[in-house]
C-alpha cells in the first residue's frame, strides 16, 4: 500500500513533469506556466506540511528533501557534500532498516543529470 506521503511526492513528480513540458513546448501565454507552477508549489507545500505517520515516512520526507535539495544546487560541492553526509547520517541511525543509500545515490544521480 502506498503511504499518503507517498502519494504526495507522486503528486509532485506529476506536477514537476508537467512544468517541465509546459516549458519545453513553450507556451504562447504565462497563464499556463503560472498554472502548472501554482500547481508545483501546492504539491511540494502540501510535502513540508504533511504530518508523517511513521519512521519510514519521516525518512522518505528527508530523501526527498534532500533530492530536492541536490538536484537545485548542482555543481554546487559543499552542498552536494552536506546533503551526503546528512543521507549517510540519517541511515546510519537505523532509523529504517529498509532504506538503501545506494538506491537514493542513484536517484539523486539520475535527477542531476
Amino acid at each position: 500500500m502506498v503511504s499518503e506521503l507517498g502519494e504526495l511526492i507522486a503528486r509532485y513528480e506529476a506536477a514537476h513533469e508537467r512544468v517541465m513540458e509546459v516549458v519545453k513546448n513553450r507556451p504562447d501565454s504565462d497563464a499556463e506556466l503560472i498554472k502548472v507552477d501554482q500547481d508545483l508549489s501546492a504539491a511540494f507545500n502540501a510535502i513540508l506540511e504533511y504530518d508523517p505517520v511513521t519512521p519510514e515516512e519521516l525518512v522518505d520526507r528527508v530523501r526527498f528533501l534532500l533530492d530536492h535539495i541536490k538536484s537545485n544546487q548542482s555543481g554546487n560541492e559543499l552542498v552536494e557534500q552536506l546533503v551526503d553526509r546528512i543521507w549517510l547520517d540519517v541511515v546510519e541511525s537505523g532509523v529504517s532498516a529498509t532504506v538503501d543509500i545506494n538506491d537514493q545515490t542513484g536517484k539523486i544521480a539520475r535527477q542531476t543529470h
